[in-house]
């Protein structure tokens, strides 16, 4: 059941992910996602697979779905990260001040936010808000992925096509973590990421 679940997970995004580039192409979206190069240019191609195959699916992982085995502290820890992750470009280890400053106002509010309200009230003690909470983590695992798109247009249906793979797959992402554990959605991440990064891999082995 357990190898059904993460091979039914790998294969579902790609067919889906497929599906909707092609759309977009055939549409003529003209989404500009940020290049690869971006990374590898700066910091070469073994630093730039590094981060798109394991630093970036298991700091993903814990700030989307290391809360669904419920704690405070865990809530804690994948606000601080999220922000920080998507206002700055860690990634590319490039911070401003402005930046920073922003991050850690919304992260006090956040955090303000969450204490007052779903921790005071316990309000993820009811599998029903649990449930709602995982879909709600889902559905900021793909708005989370808009900072790949370049100039984004919130008012057009694209970038919402775009990211409704990554909404799905933290979907299911969600359910192997409950069902099975941490370690399992970050292996599915790892090797989700790893096929998109094949590009990579044969570049460096030029």
């Amino acid at each position: 059941m357990k190898t059904k679940s993460i091979l039914f997970t790998i294969i579902m995004y790609f067919i889906l992910n497929t599906i909707i580039v092609f759309f977009l192409t055939y549409f003529n979206a003209n989404l500009i996602i940020k290049p690869i190069s971006i990374i590898s240019n700066k910091f070469g191609l073994l630093y730039t697979f590094f981060i798109l195959v394991f630093l970036g699916p298991i700091v993903e992982e814990i700030i989307f779905r290391w809360s669904l085995n419920f704690s405070s502290k865990k809530i804690y820890i994948s606000i601080f990260l999220g922000v920080i992750f998507y206002i700055n470009s860690i990634y590319l280890l490039e911070f401003e001040i402005k930046k920073i400053v922003l991050s850690f106002l919304i992260i006090l509010f956040l955090l303000l936010l969450v204490k007052f309200t779903i921790l005071q009230y316990n309000i993820l003690a009811n599998k029903e808000n649990l449930k709602i909470y995982s879909f709600f983590l889902a559905f900021l695992f793909g708005i989370y992925h808009f900072k790949m798109i370049e100039n984004i247009n919130y008012f057009s249906v694209f970038p919402y096509l775009f990211i409704l793979p990554k909404i799905v797959l933290g979907i299911f992402l969600n359910k192997i973590r409950i069902n099975y554990g941490m370690r399992y959605n970050i292996a599915v991440h790892v090797t989700i990421n790893l096929i998109s990064s094949l590009g990579i891999i044969i570049e460096f082995f030029k």
